[in-house]
């Protein structure tokens, strides 16, 4: 691991998590000012080369796995966002904000709505992985394939190769 990648992931393990996890009909929102500023450090393209060195990315998983599903999408939805369009990296993020988003409404009890978000998920993943690709962004096919096969499941966690977030 370069010097680089080694500063990203020791910073966004080292970041604060919110005090709670918001809960969009069941508790307040909270004004997270450490959101905002991950959010402003995110890589300008987000690419499969540069995916350890991105912090954003890097959080925004931490937070999926710590069960932080809202504020998971709020970070990440900028790593999207500065994915080259119809590239793997968009697709793959899209989906991950879609797992996200249906793990929070399975949190919130809304199981339809979550089945419907799983699909979507898969089927951006599906995209992410078509014609053989194996791995995007420190996350495997079958990793991002048993996250979408089991819902009812929020505990399941995002693994990254070789990096321990």
């Amino acid at each position: 691991m370069s010097r680089l990648e080694d500063d990203a992931v020791q910073l966004a393990l080292s970041l604060e998590l919110p005090d709670h996890a918001h809960v969009p009909g069941f508790n307040a929102r909270h004004h997270n000012e450490l959101l905002e500023s991950v959010v402003a450090m995110a890589s300008p393209i987000t690419s499969n080369n540069g995916w350890r060195e991105n912090p954003a990315w890097l959080y925004g998983i931490r937070l999926f796995n710590q069960g932080f599903f809202w504020e998971a999408h709020e970070v990440l939805e900028r790593v999207w966002m500065n994915a080259q369009p119809n590239s793997r990296e968009r697709h793959l993020v899209q989906g991950v904000v879609q797992l996200a988003n249906a793990r929070l409404k399975e949190v919130a009890g809304r199981t339809k709505a979550a089945e419907r978000l799983f699909a979507i998920a898969g089927q951006c993943f599906e995209r992410t992985f078509a014609g053989g690709v194996e791995s995007l962004m420190g996350i495997s096919a079958g990793e991002l394939a048993s996250q979408t096969a089991s819902p009812g499941k929020t505990g399941k966690r995002i693994q990254l190769s070789d990096c321990a977030i």
